[in-house]
């Protein structure tokens, strides 16, 4: 897990859990997490997306939402498929001392959220955690600190396509015990055979 740690604008640090840093039209936007995850009883995880600019987050229009949100869709598939994904990552490392002032909110299955953290180019390394910068202030901060939530992200695609998958894997594991079955069947034929002709050897001799 790579832990980020952010900034209110009250200059008041907090640790979140990065999901991922992905660049839109030349924008980031932050996708993470709780620390601990806020999952709910049906397995739904809360994710917040922030559209950095300067070590500052910015209202996000709802243009800019319903292609982060199909970015999202995307990448799960892709990297459920094992494909190559077809989003530019971006450095975790430069949103050191930023300051989110600005966010929106979607939930999610978890199993696809760890998913979205696959093949992130940016991976956890193991250099020794880097000096946390503090903010400087500025007029930005005076921004009310807002909460957008979007609770109907649609799953209907991505729940559709891991049925078929589960589909697809409990059809290779009825396959591989009519297999392991038949081999079965074979040993115990073949070691019959060995029984008898020993048995035969010990009549003759």
């Amino acid at each position: 897990m790579i832990v980020l740690k952010l900034f209110h604008p009250e200059k008041e640090m907090f640790e979140v859990s990065l999901v991922r840093y992905i660049k839109i039209k030349d924008q980031g936007f932050l996708i993470y997490q709780q620390k601990e995850a806020e999952i709910d009883q049906s397995g739904y995880g809360r994710v917040y997306v922030a559209k950095i600019n300067d070590h500052y987050s910015e209202a996000i229009s709802e243009d800019e939402w319903r292609e982060l949100k199909d970015q999202v869709k995307q990448i799960v598939k892709q990297n459920m498929r094992k494909e190559s994904l077809s989003i530019e990552d971006l450095d975790y490392h430069l949103l050191s001392g930023t300051i989110i002032n600005e966010y929106r909110v979607f939930r999610f299955e978890q199993p696809l959220v760890e998913l979205l953290k696959e093949n992130y180019s940016f991976e956890e390394d193991d250099l020794e955690e880097e000096k946390i910068k503090r903010p400087q202030i500025k007029e930005a901060i005076r921004v009310p600190y807002q909460q957008k939530e979007d609770s109907n992200l649609n799953y209907k695609e991505l729940y559709e396509l891991m049925q078929k998958k589960n589909k697809e894997l409990e059809e290779e594991l009825i396959d591989l015990q009519n297999r392991t079955m038949s081999y079965q069947l074979k040993y115990d034929q073949i070691r019959k055979i060995l029984e008898e002709n020993d048995e035969k050897d010990k009549i003759a001799s």
